[in-house]
């Protein structure tokens, strides 16, 4: 490997500066200036965009499409065997050991009135700082980003727990709803 001459490399620099000075036209340079400024405007503008965006997870419940904020979906993991727990409403599944914590699987298609002939396969463990709950799901879709704003209102009689309706008539479940909502917890 051939050494570096540093002296020559300083001097070709020094040397290139100097021809760049000279050559600095005030009109090019606020050209110049004013297409980065337009560049970076348009940068702030997508993120602008983006900041107003929502991650949902798209999933199946009762042959319907469903989302759940992504935010406050921990993981999304294959149906395991849940023990049965006597005395409760039809909507509790059951518990099964997560992580070494026992959690409560809930089948949100009896809180909703749908049908439950196919088989929920999927567990998507929803929480906030750590894992709450878990609701069956018939399959997990994809993750889609929707534009906060193209989320609309819905009346829907079962309302407490859709926060809306994304385009393409996909029902945006509550998920801080249905983790406070007193048909899903175990006492």
């Amino acid at each position: 490997m051939a050494e570096v001459d540093w002296a020559a490399l300083r001097q070709r620099l020094h040397a290139l500066g100097e021809a760049l000075e000279g050559r600095r036209d005030p009109a090019a340079s606020e050209a110049l200036l004013r297409a980065r400024a337009r560049r970076l405007a348009a940068v702030s503008a997508e993120r602008e965009e983006a900041a107003t965006a929502r991650e949902l997870l798209v999933v199946r419940l009762g042959g319907e499409r469903y989302a759940l904020a992504a935010g406050d979906v921990i993981e999304v993991v294959r149906r395991r065997d849940l023990a049965p727990v006597p005395g409760v409403p039809p909507q509790v599944a059951g518990v099964f050991g997560y992580r070494g914590e026992v959690l409560a699987a809930f089948d949100l298609r009896r809180v909703l009135g749908l049908d439950t002939r196919n088989a929920a396969d999927r567990l998507v463990v929803i929480g906030g700082d750590h894992a709450e709950m878990a609701l069956l799901a018939e399959e997990v879709e994809e993750v889609i980003a929707v534009d906060e704003a193209a989320i609309e209102a819905t009346s829907l009689s079962r309302e407490e727990l859709v926060r809306g309706l994304a385009p393409g008539g996909l029902l945006v479940l509550d998920t801080q709803g249905l983790l406070h909502d007193p048909r899903l917890f175990v006492g």
